[in-house]
């Protein structure tokens, strides 16, 4: 496999991604502490209410009543429900890159199994904990647009790829990147509802599925597979192994 020399550098991802200006959805600037602590009190009444009922429901007078504050208290600081979803979708965004980049910052990119591990329980493990991430920052996921979380994680598999996969196109890699996103989102929404003794077997089952994924599409140039026109999974592209190659991995034990 071809090997990088460095850590995946997660900042640098993050601000190829989130290069334009953000959108200021505040009606006035904040002057005092208070003030700051009143609008997170109020961000964190929506993403509770979010994920309550869902971003469809929720109504500025929901998060005035959850929040213990006026309604005309959250229309001082936000013109309406838009400019509230705005920021709070905004603040999740950054939650999501500082805590991505909190946990895989260390994580060795050529070491493809610990970086597919450590990327797949971080996205999730983040959903766990914010589970109205799913409605707030993946608004679009039925659509066949984008948004910044997804081309986030998309980025991140797209560097792996890059970097171990020799002479693959764009197209591909994009399509390849999408569909384990996809894959990973999916796999969130079951686990926000699932009960916590599940997430660690639903985690290792994410990972395996993942890295079969890749593995099957991109096996070693000198696996078994090429020279077999039966195997039921044709592969796409080899990988190289230059410098060592990918540790094994098993399915997870329930």
């Amino acid at each position: 496999m071809a090997n990088q020399d460095s850590a995946l550098d997660i900042d640098a991802v993050a601000d190829q991604i989130f290069h334009t200006d953000p959108v200021e959805p505040l009606r006035s600037k904040p002057r005092q502490q208070r003030s700051e602590r009143s609008i997170d009190e109020i961000l964190d009444a929506a993403v509770r209410v979010a994920s309550s009922v869902g971003v469809e429901q929720l109504t500025t007078v929901l998060v005035a009543k959850e929040a213990g504050v006026s309604v005309g208290r959250v229309y001082y600081w936000f013109e309406d429900k838009a400019a509230l979803v705005d920021a709070a979708r905004t603040r999740l965004q950054d939650q999501f890159v500082g805590f991505f980049t909190d946990q895989i910052k260390d994580v060795d990119s050529s070491d493809a199994t610990d970086l597919v591990a450590s990327h797949a329980r971080t996205v999730l493990m983040f959903f766990v904990e914010q589970p109205a991430a799913l409605d707030l920052l993946d608004v679009d996921r039925t659509s066949s647009g984008t948004n910044e979380l997804r081309a986030l994680m998309a980025d991140i598999i797209e560097m792996l790829l890059v970097a171990r996969v020799e002479g693959i196109e764009p197209a591909e890699c994009a399509l390849v990147s999408r569909t384990l996103v996809s894959m990973l989102l999916a796999l969130a929404g079951d686990m926000v509802v699932a009960p916590p003794d599940q997430h660690d077997v639903m985690v290792d089952e994410a990972v395996y599925a993942m890295f079969s994924y890749i593995h099957s599409r991109y096996p070693h140039e000198d696996d078994p597979v090429w020279d077999d026109p039966e195997n039921p999974v044709q592969p796409a592209r080899a990988v190289k192994i230059e410098g060592g190659r990918s540790r094994p991995i098993f399915p997870p034990v329930p």
